[in-house]
């Protein structure tokens, strides 16, 4: 600041002082005017000072003080006005309670009241009230504008009509020419502000370009430093929202946070470096040091954490939540990853949610994947449509689609597989290729590979099937053992058990089936066929000794009353066997075959007595009518046996038919003798 030098010496002041004295002393010497010039010229007004060559020279009224070369030269009529300087409030006229300090301090002001001005051309120009300007050149334009506070050299230099400004520091608003409200702290702050109102500005040129913006608030050296007309933006740290231009209703918390930002609008950035590159994206929320730093045109983004989002640059509608999630995605867009580098490597992938630390860590293209739990979904890349949850599920999956996996490890080592459903602490684990499988329950098809078309519900259920395909278990440890055994079905704990590449068996019932290791067996009941390890039988009944029913498959055959079927060998072919015997109230045969009615035919072979006699004697039974030895080994067909036995019946009846009728033909010879008997007597 300039230093102002009062041209009188220290007598001249001795004798100054002991004058006032002396004329306040003596009443003789009391008048009415009690002020005091060091100058030649008289001054008017009661209580009013003067020191200065033409100080205070035209003034009238009273409680004035103008110590300098021409201070408050003109004023007239003001007063309680203060002026301390060469040329300090120089035309003022009819201004009161005006402080001016410095040389043309308030120079220009004429009926300005309750101004302060502290340095060289202070407040220089103003004829406004109620201002305060501390430093060079500080409101040094001000000539209307009211209630205006500037503290630093230049503070508010150019401001002509603005009001309510406060400026603290070197250049602070120095642009500001009818911008109201505005408030800035620290050097060059809201420097080149003209018109803009209600801005908030606090560090080395903060909201250095603003123009025409209003309701922005930066905090943090170059904060908002080339915004020219955006409005209602908060900026906050070190180069915050440094390059916003004419973006609206932003805020940016941290070291160049929303540093890039020109256009984009609604955009929140928390933390430092966040939404670091933004240009024109809009309505982006990230929180943390890095949180979408790269993100340029992208819109509706969520990131918080560090790094979050780090990479995106027009990917829209993502929502981050974590260090690093989503932090390589660019264009994806409608992602959701919640946790440490969740959806790290996602570039492009759209509709993924990703929900803790690196679950689907590796997804870059694949879509609409859904991971929840530590890196579920970890290595996928471009698999869709996959649904995680658990820590660790579909961990390996990287290319499979239509996946869904929950509990601890289920999928994990699934890479290609699609259409497998997991539910289950392992489940599904080693499944790699394999495909449509379903497993509900622990460990359930803990070792399928490449099988396919399975379905596991329960504890262990398909517990080491690799490749078998299209098997259906239902019950703890249900077809546990199975490797590559397809199309079978068990339902019950433990039922199947032991089968291992049998194909095409169904068990219902627990323990049904337990040692079976053939195929094509059937087993309903508890514990039914449980011993069993042969192929195509059918056991019914509720113990491993108690068949109600057994078949062979093979040959069609069913065998009834023997519990303890297992080995059993049917004898002939009979479809239905009976062991202990039935009881019924009526039994109705189906014709298998002719019925005797031919032997009416009159060409049928009728032996005669004679040819059946030899043949009864040679064979010890009917001919037609199975032997004894026969029945024995074979046992009997009701339909064909009723059928021989009509057939003899009808034999029987042609045989008594023709007897009858040579016995008629014996009588007539009879009848014939005894009448030529009579007459020959």
């Amino acid at each position: 600041m300039k230093k102002i030098t009062l041209h009188f010496s220290s007598f001249h002041l001795f004798m100054f002082i002991l004058l006032c004295f002396v004329f306040s002393s003596l009443p003789a010497l009391a008048q009415t005017n009690t002020s005091y010039s060091t100058n030649s010229n008289s001054i008017g007004g009661e209580y009013s000072v003067g020191i200065g060559f033409e100080a205070l020279k035209v003034n009238n009224k009273d409680y004035n003080t103008a110590i300098g070369y021409k201070a408050l030269f003109s004023n007239n009529s003001g007063y309680y006005n203060t002026a301390n300087g060469s040329f300090a409030m120089f035309s003022n006229i009819a201004g009161g309670n005006n402080t001016a300090t410095g040389f043309n301090a308030l120079y220009s002001n004429t009926t300005g009241s309750g101004n302060t001005a502290t340095g060289a051309n202070a407040l220089r120009y103003n004829t406004g009230s109620g201002n305060t300007a501390s430093g060079s050149e500080s409101l040094s334009s001000n000539t209307t504008g009211n209630n205006n506070s500037a503290n630093g050299s230049f503070a508010l230099h150019s401001n002509t009509t603005g009001g309510r400004n406060t400026a603290t520091g070197n250049g602070a608003l120095y642009s500001n020419t009818n911008g109201e409200a505005n408030t800035a702290n620290g050097v060059d702050a809201l420097r080149y502000n003209t018109s803009g109102s209600t801005n908030t500005a606090n560090g080395f040129e903060a909201l250095h370009m603003n123009y025409t913006g209003g309701g922005n608030t930066a905090n943090g050296a170059r904060a908002l430093y080339l915004n020219s007309t955006g409005n209602n933006n908060t900026a906050s740290g070190n180069e915050a929202l440094y390059s916003n231009t004419t973006g609206f209703y932003n805020t940016a918390n941290g070291a160049s946070a929303l540093r890039a930002n020109t256009t984009g609008n609604f955009n929140t950035a928390n933390g430092y470096g966040a939404l670091l590159n933004n240009t024109i994206g809009t309505k982006n929320s990230a929180t943390g040091s890095f949180a979408l730093q790269y993100n340029t045109t992208g819109n509706n983004n969520t990131a918080n954490g560090s790094n979050a989002l780090w990479s995106n640059t027009t990917g829209s509608n993502n929502a981050a939540n974590g260090v690093a999630a989503l932090h390589f995605n660019t264009t994806g867009s409608n992602n959701t990853a919640n946790g440490f580098e969740a959806l790290f490597l996602n570039s492009t992938g759209i509709f993924n949610t990703a929900n803790g630390a690196s679950a689907l860590r590796y997804n870059t293209t694949g879509g609409s994947n859904t991971a929840n739990g530590y890196q579920a979904l970890f290595n996928n890349t471009t698999g869709s449509a996959n649904c995680a949850t658990g820590v660790a599920a579909l961990s390996s999956n990287t290319t499979g689609t239509e996946n869904t996996a929950t509990g601890n490890l289920a999928l994990n080592q699934n890479t290609t597989g699609y259409n497998n459903t997991a539910n289950g602490n392992l489940a599904l684990l080693s499944n790699t290729i394999g495909h449509s499988n379903t497993a509900n329950g622990s460990q359930a098809l803990l070792f399928n590979t490449t099988g396919y078309n399975n379905t596991s519900n329960g504890n262990q259920a398909l517990f080491l099937n690799s490749g078998g395909i299209a098997n259906s278990a239902h019950g703890t440890e249900a077809l546990k053992f199975n490797s590559t055994g397809s199309n079978n079905t068990a339902n019950g704990t433990v039922s199947l058990f032991n089968n291992s590449t049998g194909n095409n068996n169904t068990a219902l019932g627990d323990s049904a089936g337990f040692n079976s290791l053939g195929s094509g067996n059937i087993y309903v009941g508890h514990k039914a066929g449980a011993l069993e390890t042969g192929s195509n039988k059918l056991y019914i009944g509720n113990n491993e000794n108690k068949a109600i029913l057994f078949g062979d498959i093979n040959t069609g055959q069913v065998l009834l009353g023997k519990p303890d079927a297992t080995g059993y060998v049917f004898k002939g072919t009979r479809t239905l066997n009976v062991l202990g015997g039935i009881i019924a109230d009526s039994i109705r045969v189906a014709l298998s075959g002719d019925w005797a009615d031919y032997v009416f035919e009159d060409d049928y072979p009728l032996l005669t007595p004679e040819a059946l006699s030899v043949y009864i004697k040679s064979n010890n039974h009917l001919p037609g009518i199975p032997t004894a030895q026969e029945v024995k080994a074979e046992g009997i067909e009701l339909a064909q046996l009723n059928i021989k036995l009509l057939e003899k019946i009808e034999e029987l009846t042609l045989y008594m038919l023709r007897q009858q009728e040579e016995i008629n033909e014996v009588r007539k010879e009879i009848s014939a003798l005894k009448a030529n008997i009579q007459k020959t007597k």
